[in-house]
């Protein structure tokens, strides 16, 4: 499955209005320039998350957009079914009917709990997580969930202070 530009976007409009915390409204127009997003796309995408009640607007010369929930309370399997649907990684788990060997296929149960795996590691993530993600992180103790499965890393130390929203056990055991 490859994610559209609305659900990079849509994560991206919610990562900066939780970064500016709910002291005052953020326009649309600091949003396209912190992210990069052009207005007109942007003012679209808000609509979606206003609707999802996401997001709340405040009118007025000093009004502009906040978070209506906590970013502890938003996942980023939420965002990319808002955006992209109840998507799959083949049709055939969501449309059988489209494919003639859907009945008999001994692949379909394996793309069915890839797909499940998937959302699962989307629902475990929340914008809050992703916040305290170290920018750039580029180890699998500071940005995969899975990762926690196992033992220590061996990437991390003391000194480095690293700490991504899914730190391995090391960090967080010392």
């Amino acid at each position: 499955m490859k994610l559209s530009t609305r659900s990079r976007y849509g994560t991206r409009i919610l990562l900066e209005l939780s970064r500016r915390g709910t002291q005052r409204p953020v326009q649309v127009s600091e949003i396209s320039k912190e992210q990069g997003i052009p207005v007109k796309y942007l003012e679209q995408l808000i609509r979606i998350l206003k609707q999802a009640r996401l997001v709340k607007s405040i009118r007025g010369p000093k009004g502009g957009h906040i978070l209506n929930r906590q970013p502890s309370e938003i996942t980023l399997g939420q965002l990319v079914r808002l955006f992209e649907g109840q998507s799959e990684l083949v049709v055939c788990i969501s449309e059988p009917e489209k494919c003639a060997m859907s009945e008999v296929c001994r692949v379909r149960l394996a793309w069915m709990k890839a797909t499940e795996a998937l959302y699962s590691i989307l629902d475990a993530i929340t914008i809050e997580d992703i916040l305290q993600t170290r920018p750039g992180a580029t180890s699998l103790c500071q940005a995969d969930p899975l990762f926690l499965l196992g033992d220590d890393c061996g990437c991390c130390s003391d000194d480095e202070g690293l700490a991504g929203f899914f730190p391995c056990r090391k960090i967080n055991q010392e």
